[in-house]
């Protein structure tokens, strides 16, 4: 799994009326770095897996969950990521932090551009997903987060 992707998504409203449901693209791998690097990974797994130290505490030999998992080329790994690639549990950055010109939806006082009244405090305004787990950086992120607004 790539911890911090590149590639963007999007979630548009696409009614006003409240039960409609957003529109929404992961765009999963869509920056051509992210498929790069996962291709790549795809193909180094088993070799990582095979190493002294991981040897020890995976059953041997490997054995595939899926056949067509067996890949031997960039192209054979980039497609497989294609037909296959799913998020993981820790979703985050769908309203992030960044100038609003980058292409952001929160600025640094956590307000939502062109919303009155409205700030955003969770993992959905963090710029890149921790590679640790999510709820810590929350916790950290919800604290400033507390000094901002007493602040203002």
């Amino acid at each position: 799994m790539l911890s911090q992707p590149l590639s963007r998504g999007s979630v548009h409203i696409q009614s006003n009326d409240h039960s409609s449901l957003p529109v929404i693209d992961p765009k999963y791998l869509s920056n051509p770095i992210d498929m790069e690097l996962l291709a790549q990974h795809v193909l180094e797994i088993e070799k990582i897996a095979s190493t002294l130290s991981l040897s020890k505490v995976l059953k041997q030999p490997l054995r595939r969950g899926d056949p067509a998992s067996h890949l031997t080329t960039v192209d054979e790994a980039k497609q497989y990521l294609r037909d296959r690639v799913i998020s993981m549990w820790h979703v985050g950055s769908t309203c992030v932090m960044l100038p609003r010109e980058k292409g952001g939806v929160v600025g640094t006082d956590l307000r939502v551009y062109g919303v009155d009244n409205l700030r955003v405090v969770d993992a959905s305004a963090l710029p890149t997903i921790s590679t640790a787990n999510l709820q810590a950086t929350v916790y950290a992120f919800a604290e400033r987060a507390s000094d901002i607004i007493k602040a203002a």
